[in-house]
């Protein structure tokens, strides 16, 4: 292979579109993590906040909700809305996130 046709080939992995969305699960580690990140786009672009998925978890601990979703944002699973402060909404990252032919 010359230097050239590794080139292309290296250039064309890096452009290439993926065929299908990954899937985050993949990347998670803990059962916390998959059930805060599987309720992030409930509410689509608008994102969610802390307090809505502790409760649709049934928890009370906006807390560990809070530093799990953190973690999310680490992982490149989640972020926070632009502009959203208070009270704060979170939402997958566009790699993450569905698109409308793909809503439940």
């Amino acid at each position: 292979m010359t230097l050239s046709t590794a080139a292309a080939e290296l250039a064309a992995a890096f452009t290439a579109r993926p065929t299908e969305q990954p899937d985050f699960r993949d990347r998670l580690v803990g059962s916390m993590q998959r059930q805060v990140a599987a309720l992030l786009d409930v509410n689509g672009e608008e994102g969610v906040s802390p307090r809505t998925i502790t409760e649709m978890l049934g928890r009370t601990d906006d807390g560990n909700v809070r530093n799990t979703l953190n973690r999310l944002r680490e992982l490149g699973v989640a972020e926070l809305v632009p502009g959203s402060s208070w009270p704060q909404l979170w939402r997958p990252t566009a790699l993450y996130r569905k698109g409308p032919d793909q809503a439940p």
